[in-house]
């Protein structure tokens, strides 16, 4: 998923973009690593009379007076700079910026956790109808078969412990892949 959105930089534009990315990795034999994981990447252009001056990953604000009082003739304003290449007046400019980053952020990994509530979903739907929907726990009758199996096979102590879906969780799935395709 990528946003792009573009915002005022004084005469310039700001090109904001915003990226989830699947990075695929070479699994190393004996080494336990995630083969595939998603990152968010921002990038945000300035770009002037139809070029792209410098890019960097976000706005920050300074009040450098004694470096800006030989470029510009107002001092007492705050800039702000992207990567010291181009520079506007208005800590709002900066402000502005980093919240459309952050709004695009958040609008991104809501959708990987709304993937990843699915995908959670979906896997107990299938380890309950691998079990057998109709022999379904509830959850206090599954908390005292636990109890038991532990009991009996790991002598009261600790150990492994089969994953069971209850009657609940069974439930609770249903309800959120109802919408899902």
């Amino acid at each position: 998923m990528k946003l792009v959105k573009e915002v005022a930089f004084g005469r310039a534009i700001a090109k904001i973009t915003v990226e989830k990315v699947v990075i695929e990795r070479e699994e190393i034999p004996f080494v336990q690593m995630a083969s595939r994981e998603e990152e968010i990447r921002t990038k945000v252009e300035i770009i002037a009379n139809g070029k792209v001056v410098t890019a960097c990953t976000g706005a920050v604000a300074t009040n450098d007076r004694d470096y800006y009082s030989s470029r510009f003739k107002n001092t007492d304003e705050e800039y702000i700079t992207i990567v010291g290449e181009a520079t506007t007046a208005g800590r709002e400019v900066a402000d502005n910026i980093n919240g459309i980053i952050k709004k695009m952020k958040e609008e991104i990994t809501g959708e990987i956790e709304e993937d990843k509530e699915i995908e959670t979903a979906k896997s107990i739907v299938a380890q309950a109808e691998k079990e057998g929907i109709e022999n379904l726990m509830t959850e206090t009758d599954l908390k005292e078969w636990k109890n038991g199996y532990n009991n009996i096979m790991n002598e009261g102590g600790e150990g492994y412990l089969p994953y069971k879906v209850s009657k609940e969780d069974y439930e609770k799935a249903l309800k959120k892949l109802e919408g899902v395709n």
